[in-house]
Protein backbone atom coordinates (compact mmCIF):
# COMPACT_ATOMS: atom_id res chain seq x y z
CA UNK A 1 0.00 0.00 0.00
CA UNK A 2 1.13 3.76 -0.73
CA UNK A 3 0.20 6.42 0.65
CA UNK A 4 -0.69 9.75 -1.42
CA UNK A 5 -1.21 12.62 1.03
CA UNK A 6 -3.68 11.00 3.46
CA UNK A 7 -4.72 8.57 0.73
CA UNK A 8 -3.28 4.85 0.67
CA UNK A 9 -3.66 3.57 -2.78
CA UNK A 10 -2.68 -0.12 -3.84
CA UNK A 11 -0.01 -1.05 -6.08
CA UNK A 12 -2.33 -3.39 -7.35
CA UNK A 13 -3.37 -3.42 -11.37
CA UNK A 14 -7.11 -3.33 -11.77
CA UNK A 15 -7.81 -5.33 -15.00
CA UNK A 16 -12.07 -4.07 -15.05
CA UNK A 17 -13.17 -0.81 -15.11
CA UNK A 18 -15.74 -1.96 -12.54
CA UNK A 19 -13.08 -3.00 -10.66
CA UNK A 20 -11.42 0.51 -10.48
CA UNK A 21 -14.55 2.28 -9.79
CA UNK A 22 -14.97 -0.28 -6.62
CA UNK A 23 -11.63 0.25 -5.26
CA UNK A 24 -12.16 3.76 -5.52
CA UNK A 25 -15.68 4.16 -3.93
CA UNK A 26 -17.09 5.33 -7.67
CA UNK A 27 -20.74 4.36 -9.10
CA UNK A 28 -19.08 1.51 -11.85
CA UNK A 29 -21.72 2.59 -14.05
CA UNK A 30 -20.88 6.15 -14.18
CA UNK A 31 -16.88 5.85 -14.26
CA UNK A 32 -18.29 3.56 -17.79
CA UNK A 33 -20.07 6.22 -19.04
CA UNK A 34 -17.27 8.56 -18.46
CA UNK A 35 -14.98 6.77 -19.84
CA UNK A 36 -17.12 5.69 -23.32
CA UNK A 37 -17.73 9.63 -23.50
CA UNK A 38 -14.32 10.63 -23.41
CA UNK A 39 -13.78 7.68 -25.87
CA UNK A 40 -16.36 9.15 -28.27
CA UNK A 41 -14.78 12.34 -28.37
CA UNK A 42 -11.40 11.25 -29.20
CA UNK A 43 -10.75 12.79 -33.05
CA UNK A 44 -8.91 10.83 -35.37
CA UNK A 45 -5.64 12.67 -35.72
CA UNK A 46 -2.52 10.60 -35.42
CA UNK A 47 -1.01 10.82 -31.30
CA UNK A 48 2.64 12.10 -31.32
CA UNK A 49 3.34 12.52 -27.69
CA UNK A 50 6.76 14.80 -29.04
CA UNK A 51 4.57 17.26 -30.36
CA UNK A 52 1.41 19.62 -30.32
CA UNK A 53 -0.61 16.72 -31.87
CA UNK A 54 -3.95 18.06 -32.14
CA UNK A 55 -5.46 14.65 -31.21
CA UNK A 56 -8.19 16.20 -29.04
CA UNK A 57 -11.41 16.19 -27.84
CA UNK A 58 -14.93 17.33 -29.09
CA UNK A 59 -18.00 18.16 -26.92
CA UNK A 60 -16.54 17.56 -23.62
CA UNK A 61 -16.42 20.10 -20.65
CA UNK A 62 -13.41 20.90 -20.77
CA UNK A 63 -12.11 19.32 -24.09
CA UNK A 64 -8.66 17.91 -24.13
CA UNK A 65 -6.86 20.35 -26.55
CA UNK A 66 -3.79 17.73 -27.13
CA UNK A 67 -2.59 14.16 -26.71
CA UNK A 68 -6.32 12.66 -26.02
CA UNK A 69 -5.62 8.89 -26.16
CA UNK A 70 -8.33 6.40 -25.84
CA UNK A 71 -9.00 4.17 -21.92
CA UNK A 72 -9.13 1.30 -23.28
CA UNK A 73 -6.63 -1.12 -22.59
CA UNK A 74 -5.99 -2.46 -19.49
CA UNK A 75 -4.81 -2.34 -16.86
CA UNK A 76 -6.30 0.72 -15.17
CA UNK A 77 -4.99 2.84 -12.80
CA UNK A 78 -7.10 5.46 -10.67
CA UNK A 79 -5.47 8.25 -7.60
CA UNK A 80 -7.41 10.75 -5.60
CA UNK A 81 -6.29 14.04 -6.97
CA UNK A 82 -7.09 17.61 -5.16
CA UNK A 83 -7.51 20.69 -6.80
CA UNK A 84 -4.32 23.00 -5.82
CA UNK A 85 -3.49 26.89 -6.79
CA UNK A 86 -0.67 26.54 -9.04
CA UNK A 87 0.28 30.01 -8.21
CA UNK A 88 -0.49 32.96 -5.71
CA UNK A 89 -1.50 36.34 -6.49
CA UNK A 90 0.42 38.73 -5.77
CA UNK A 91 2.77 38.01 -2.70
CA UNK A 92 5.85 39.64 -1.17
CA UNK A 93 7.79 41.97 -3.93
CA UNK A 94 11.72 41.13 -4.28
CA UNK A 95 14.39 42.64 -6.29
CA UNK A 96 16.28 40.21 -8.41
CA UNK A 97 18.29 39.00 -5.42
CA UNK A 98 15.43 37.66 -3.88
CA UNK A 99 15.26 40.55 -1.08
CA UNK A 100 11.85 41.83 -0.07
CA UNK A 101 11.09 45.28 -0.55
CA UNK A 102 9.64 47.99 1.49
CA UNK A 103 6.52 49.76 0.35
CA UNK A 104 9.07 52.66 -0.75
CA UNK A 105 11.29 50.19 -3.06
CA UNK A 106 14.00 49.48 -0.80
CA UNK A 107 15.50 45.84 0.71
CA UNK A 108 14.32 45.01 3.95
CA UNK A 109 18.18 44.40 5.17
CA UNK A 110 18.17 40.29 6.11
CA UNK A 111 14.98 39.52 4.71
CA UNK A 112 14.84 37.10 1.38
CA UNK A 113 11.78 35.60 -0.25
CA UNK A 114 11.23 32.73 -3.05
CA UNK A 115 8.88 30.65 -4.15
CA UNK A 116 4.96 31.20 -3.99
CA UNK A 117 4.91 33.94 -1.77
CA UNK A 118 6.91 36.05 -4.18
CA UNK A 119 5.31 38.34 -6.16
CA UNK A 120 5.59 37.87 -10.46
CA UNK A 121 2.20 37.20 -11.62
CA UNK A 122 0.09 40.30 -10.34
CA UNK A 123 2.14 42.65 -9.49
CA UNK A 124 4.31 45.21 -11.05
CA UNK A 125 7.13 43.01 -12.05
CA UNK A 126 9.64 44.51 -14.18
CA UNK A 127 11.14 41.46 -15.29
CA UNK A 128 8.21 40.23 -16.40
CA UNK A 129 6.44 43.39 -17.52
CA UNK A 130 9.76 43.72 -19.66
CA UNK A 131 8.60 40.75 -21.90
CA UNK A 132 5.00 41.58 -21.45
CA UNK A 133 4.50 38.73 -19.88
CA UNK A 134 1.08 38.50 -17.05
CA UNK A 135 1.48 34.95 -16.09
CA UNK A 136 4.88 32.70 -17.76
CA UNK A 137 3.62 29.15 -18.21
CA UNK A 138 5.57 26.48 -16.50
CA UNK A 139 7.93 28.69 -14.79
CA UNK A 140 6.73 28.10 -10.82
CA UNK A 141 9.48 25.49 -9.95
CA UNK A 142 12.18 27.22 -11.95
CA UNK A 143 11.25 30.21 -10.07
CA UNK A 144 11.57 28.20 -7.14
CA UNK A 145 14.74 26.92 -7.91
CA UNK A 146 16.33 29.95 -8.71
CA UNK A 147 15.40 32.53 -6.78
CA UNK A 148 15.42 30.36 -3.69
CA UNK A 149 19.33 29.65 -4.36
CA UNK A 150 19.46 32.84 -4.91
CA UNK A 151 18.03 33.87 -1.47
CA UNK A 152 19.92 31.01 0.22
CA UNK A 153 22.86 32.23 -1.35
CA UNK A 154 22.47 35.51 -0.24
CA UNK A 155 20.72 35.03 3.06
CA UNK A 156 24.21 32.57 3.90
CA UNK A 157 26.18 35.87 3.39
CA UNK A 158 24.78 37.27 6.08
CA UNK A 159 26.06 34.16 8.89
Amino acid sequence: MTSVGSYNISSANIWKQEALAAKLGLVPQELKKTVDEYNASINDKEFNPMALDGKSTFGLTPNKTKWAVPIKVAPFYGYPLTAKTVFTFGGLKVDLDSRVLSTTGTPIPGLYCAGELSGLYYNESKTASEFGILNPPCNSALRYLTFGRLAGKFAARLL
